[in-house]
């Protein structure tokens, strides 16, 4: 219990752009689902072979419609560890 009259003092964090906790979500989605890809083809006794195709398919699912933000995703270097590739995308 406070005595009387003591204030309390709280740290305040600052808040991060609207982008960049997108961005952090989108990528948390991504590597998720790579994850269970993993994980499902460790349980089968095989490695996963995903396609391209399948990559910007899953990168839409997690991004929704926004060709900027699948772009941006999909040319992260955190996708390009997980893929063993690096994606680069030519408009």
């Amino acid at each position: 219990m406070q005595p009387v009259g003591a204030t309390q003092t709280r740290l305040v964090r600052p808040t991060p752009q609207v982008g960049a906790v997108f961005e952090e979500l989108a990528m948390r989605k991504t590597r998720q689902r790579l994850r269970q890809l993993g994980r499902r083809a460790v349980a089968s006794g095989r490695k996963v072979q995903t396609n391209l195709g399948e990559l910007v398919a899953a990168a839409f699912d997690t991004v929704g419609n926004e060709v900027k933000d699948v772009a941006k995703l999909l040319a992260s270097r955190e996708l390009g560890r997980a893929a063993h590739a690096r994606i680069v995308l030519v408009q």
